[in-house]
């Protein structure tokens, strides 16, 4: 299922379970404040098992000098790491830190100006807001003009569940409360039996 891209991954067993559903592409959280936030040990150890050769690093409302950190620590990393920034922020600011980005839309934003940075490389919709964009031909002409690479954007597994899929949408989806026992004790079992894999499965086999 290399169409879905899940966030919030913060420990072995989580990434072990999602890993053996057939999950490939993961967002790793950052935000020092986010109760999904992985250590660097953890994140360290994890990118090495990555099978796709990229991973996504989440960052909300950081100074450039937190994220020129973890862009160092983290140079070594056997794999591409894209910055995903949910903030915003100007257009200057993702251009001043000259690598590789995706950013997460948000109405009222000076979308225009962020989508012409040179290092955007894909964009994040949230679902939620989909009649804030989905008429908006001149973001669709320039995601297309630009070849942007598009995710849209579940906060939770309940509301990916919701979303119709098709072969051409890629999914973005946060890992959040609901599939936890305890905190920070992702409920293995309720993770797995999730329908949202099985459906799925089942929408592409037919396709």
């Amino acid at each position: 299922m290399n169409s879905l891209l899940i966030h919030g991954v913060y420990d072995l067993p989580t990434f072990q379970t999602l890993s053996q559903i057939g999950i490939a592409q993961f967002g790793f959280d950052m935000r020092g404040r986010s109760r999904n936030f992985i250590p660097f040990k953890d994140l360290n150890f994890l990118l090495s098992r990555l099978i796709v050769p990229r991973a996504f690093l989440i960052f909300e409302d950081d100074k450039k000098e937190t994220i020129f950190s973890f862009l160092n620590i983290l140079k070594d990393a056997p794999i591409k790491l894209i910055l995903e920034f949910r903030d915003n922020q100007d257009a200057q600011f993702y251009q001043s830190i000259d690598h590789d980005f995706v950013w997460m839309y948000r109405p009222g934003s000076d979308w225009k100006k962020i989508l012409s940075c040179e290092k955007l490389v894909g964009i994040i919709l949230p679902y939620q807001w989909r009649e804030h964009y989905q008429d908006m031909s001149l973001l669709w002409e320039t995601i297309e003009k630009r070849n942007l690479e598009v995710f849209i954007h579940a906060e939770n597994l309940e509301e990916a569940i919701s979303i119709p899929h098709a072969q051409d949408i890629k999914l973005s989806i946060d890992l959040t409360l609901e599939v936890e026992k305890g905190f920070r004790d992702v409920d293995q079992d309720l993770l797995k039996k999730s329908p949202l894999w099985s459906n799925y499965h089942e929408n592409f086999t037919r396709q």
